[in-house]
């Protein structure tokens, strides 16, 4: 699909445009001949008017002068007007045989072939291509049907780069399709693969069809064969590496029977070993420069990579030529796509990961780190290359399971196990639809926060990825990103999935409804900041509650530091007061701004506030590495947040809570100042989660969240102090290797001990203004 920066807003929205690199409008399809017929050059058409119309078509020899893939190019003596909202393309209207009144599909000739480009929304299982790409800086290009003689409109950057989009989409080799050149296995010099095109298979003179469009999106590049990604030409660095990389995972899949045989053999004139670490090498690579490329700072291009069943990788302005690359590439082929880049770098790292898991130290083709780091290795490959359905989500895996596979990967690997430790599953189409959305919208905002994106609308940021979902909701161009927030994650919790809250939320635009702006920062895995390799965190904080302590706190130093006044009441959708629950016996027992600490006193406040045991091999000590974070941090930005611990009243039963808990909180240092005396410890209701709350002032005396209370594991991260409706807790800690113990709490010292923290929490409710 081509980026732009803004989908059509349903019926009963604002309309903004069908997605491209400029943003976009109403589109405009003017029928300019109707009922005609073409005869020997001339247009002749039936007018409403009862006037009937001839127009002489100039001769395409003139007017194609310098043109790219022959005769395409008519002219007409009237001077066109541009219905959309760029400028029209100075090139007269390009002929089509049929288009979509005619024929329900566009139909275009080049280089002796017919290329079709389906409309709308197209069936599933019909045998297409979806094409995705930048629009860049796009004109209006008017299309003449030669059958039934109407003009059709839509936005492209030049004729050239619609001539690679078709080239492209359609399979057919410019010069040569396959990794190494000459013909490929992707490419054909036959009949054309019809193609989805987004702007001329969406109706752009009809919003309606717009918003059925965008609104089954997901189903569109699903259901299509395979998408074509054309990158642009300033990404020449990226279609190099990912011909490398597939040329790796390609010698790895075309002698899978030597990783069998556990022997390293040579292949081209490389060990096959050179060919396994040449594929995480250039993984890593693209995990680093991804940010860096254009096509993946869109907004829109993630949903179609997403979604894709396998990619073949173009590049603007490299069909039949090596120009374009020989400067940084002069030992590549001559190519004009790079195949099924997709499927088999996903094919190649799950293959090589379960090599590495089941022959350990004993496998004889090397890759260039031990077996512990295979799993690590391998989400990238799951972050890079997605396959949702193929991927089980954090609550589908035992935990138990998980780690005897990753402590006996060698007998996991005999008892077929290994699908289990790095996250996936065969079970394709035996999940019901909830298990399917929630599989897809984990594995979509993990991948979205890859790189970060950009999109000329706010709201896109959003829309980009619950379109992708097919989520229902009022979608408005001049949202922010906040408001648009506030409507999905509304409609998330209506569905039952629990999104948690990780900062205090703030007003979304339109001041009726609040949400925590920082979503996007806790929507993807982060990876664990005192574990010796690095790995990730199971599961999204937004889902799971549970975040790294370090990349909590940067994200605070970004969105907190700015904050000198409460917000606004904790409100949800339509502007009700969410209900608040204080925690009776509940006391803050300091508050001490960041730049106050020293290294002695912040592990000395904070030390009652972490369990578990930091065992200097595979788990640092979690607050020393906090530290240096915050030690790095300026003064000035220290000094405008505040670290509050809260002492919070638990038992075993419901009737008395003798014993305590320790939890933390990162605020604004300027609220806690204004609020000292009124600061207090609350079950926010929205997301079962306890919090720090303070008093508005006297003209608005409403209690607010102002932080929400962690308890840190130094094994398993930090987690949001979450109970139940009756103030049940049940929190899981420690990475589980010793299991059914449970908690014998005294003074809240025993819970460091502890593998789950089972107890509650008194909870009474209070007004909230």
């Amino acid at each position: 699909m081509g980026v732009s920066d803004s989908p059509p807003a349903p019926a009963d929205a604002s309309t903004g445009p069908v997605p491209g690199e400029s943003g976009g409008g109403n589109g405009g399809e003017t029928v300019r001949i109707g009922g005609s017929t073409t005869q020997g050059g001339v247009i002749i058409s039936n007018s409403d008017q009862n006037d009937a119309k001839v127009e002489a078509v100039k001769s395409s020899s003139q007017d194609n002068a310098g043109q790219e893939g022959g005769d395409h190019v008519c002219s007409s003596p009237q001077q066109p007007v541009s219905q959309l909202d760029y400028p029209l393309a100075p090139e007269g209207p390009l002929a089509v045989s049929k288009c979509r009144h005619c024929a329900g599909r566009f139909e275009y000739s080049l280089d002796g072939l017919t290329y079709t480009v389906m409309i709308g929304i197209p069936a599933a299982k019909s045998g297409y291509n979806a094409i995705s790409y930048v629009w860049g800086d796009v004109q209006t290009y008017r299309f003449a049907c030669g059958t039934c003689g109407r003009e059709t409109q839509a936005p492209f950057a030049s004729v050239a780069k619609l001539h690679d989009l078709l080239r492209l989409g359609g399979g057919v080799a410019g010069f040569g399709g396959a990794v190494r050149g000459g013909g490929g296995d992707s490419a054909t010099k036959g009949t054309p693969t019809p193609v989805w095109l987004d702007s001329l298979s969406i109706h752009q003179a009809d919003d309606a069809d717009k918003a059925r469009c965008m609104a089954a999106m997901g189903r569109i590049y699903d259901n299509a064969m395979k998408v074509c990604v054309l990158l642009p030409a300033e990404d020449v660095a990226a279609f190099v590496v990912l011909f490398r990389l597939t040329v790796a995972a390609e010698t790895v899949l075309t002698y899978l029977p030597a990783f069998s045989q556990n022997e390293d053999i040579e292949v081209r004139g490389k060990q096959l070993s050179e060919y396994c670490k040449d594929y995480w090498r250039l993984t890593s690579e693209i995990e680093d420069k991804l940010g860096g490329w254009s096509y993946w700072s869109r907004a829109w291009t993630f949903q179609e990579w997403t979604l894709a069943s396998d990619i073949d990788v173009g590049l603007e302005g490299a069909f039949g030529s090596r120009e374009s690359y020989v400067a940084i590439a002069s030992d590549m082929p001559q190519i004009d796509r790079v195949p099924s880049v997709k499927l088999k770098a996903w094919m190649a790292g799950s293959g090589l990961a379960k090599y590495k898991l089941a022959e350990g130290q004993y496998a004889a083709v090397s890759q260039g780190f031990p077996a512990a780091e295979a799993a690590t290795r391998f989400e990238a490959v799951k972050k890079l290359f997605p396959y949702a359905d193929y991927m089980l989500t954090p609550d589908e895996i035992d935990p138990d399971e998980k780690q005897f596979a990753a402590a006996f990967s060698a007998i996991a690997a005999s008892q077929g196990k290994l699908d289990l430790l790095l996250g996936l599953t065969n079970r394709l189409g035996a999940d019901d639809d909830d298990r399917k959305f929630q599989r897809r919208l984990r594995v979509a905002l993990n991948s979205y926060a890859a790189s970060r994106r950009h999109a000329r609308f706010e709201a896109d940021l959003v829309c980009c990825w619950a379109s992708m979902l097919n989520i229902a909701y009022d979608y408005r161009k001049e949202d922010s990103v906040a408001t648009a927030l506030g409507k999905v994650v509304a409609k998330l919790r209506e569905k039952g999935i629990k999104v948690y809250n990780f900062q205090p939320p703030v007003a979304a635009g339109t001041g009726d409804t609040l949400v925590d702006v920082t979503f996007f920062d806790y929507a993807h895995e982060h990876w664990q900041c005192n574990v010796f390799d690095r790995s990730n965190f199971p599961g999204a904080p937004v889902f799971t509650g549970i975040a790294d302590m370090v990349a909590h706190l940067r994200v605070a130093f970004q969105q907190l530091q700015q904050q000198q006044q409460a917000p606004p009441p904790l409100q949800i959708q339509g502007g009700n007061p969410a209900p608040l629950h204080r925690v009776p016996g509940a006391s803050i027992l300091s508050v001490t701004r960041l730049d106050k600490f020293t290294w002695e006193t912040f592990s000395l406040t904070l030390s009652n506030t972490v369990v578990g045991v930091a065992d200097g091999f595979r788990w640092h000590d979690v607050l020393a590495e906090t530290w240096k974070v915050v030690a790095a941090t300026p003064k000035e930005v220290l000094a405008r947040l505040a670290i509050v611990v809260a002492k919070l009243p638990i038992g075993t039963t419901r009737a008395s809570y003798p014993n305590y808990a320790y939890a933390w909180a990162v605020c604004s240092a300027a609220v806690c100042e204004a609020s000292a005396s009124a600061l207090a410890v609350a079950r926010d209701d929205i997301t079962g989660t306890l919090a720090v709350t303070a008093r508005q002032s006297r003209n608005q005396p409403a209690t607010v969240v102002i932080g929400y209370l962690l308890l840190t594991c130094q094994q398993s991260g930090c987690h949001l102090f979450e109970t139940g409706a009756d103030g049940h807790v049940h929190m899981e800690l420690g990475m589980r290797e010793v299991t059914g113990m449970k908690i014998a709490m005294v003074g809240g010292r025993d819970v460091a001990r502890s593998q789950v923290l089972e107890a509650f929490v008194p909870l009474e409710p209070f007004h909230v203004s």
